[in-house]
């Protein structure tokens, strides 16, 4: 859960459509996540009754960073989240 309408509404529905029993939310944060954001992702998670847990992921993060660091700046895509093997391809 990311705090965002997006994850907000998946939350909502699967609960409502499960059980809050059966639903468990998950928050991954880094340095790119806001206070507020994942605020947002656990008031929600107590509000619907679902199991809620943050796991987070900044060592990760840190490595990817690293990575593309290392890349030519023009192969790096504009949007990290959304990588493919095309924009990897012969980019180290």
């Amino acid at each position: 859960m990311s705090g965002g309408i997006d994850s907000a509404l998946v939350a909502v529905i699967a609960a409502e459509a499960l059980g809050a029993d059966k639903v468990w939310g998950v928050s991954l944060p880094s340095r790119y996540s806001s206070e507020g954001s994942l605020s947002d992702a656990a008031q929600l998670a107590k509000k619907l009754g679902i199991r809620y847990d943050v796991l987070p992921i900044g060592e990760p993060v840190v490595v990817v960073d690293k990575f593309w660091d290392a890349c030519s700046r023009a192969k790096r895509p504009t949007r990290p989240r959304r990588i493919s093997s095309r924009e990897c391809a012969g980019c180290c």
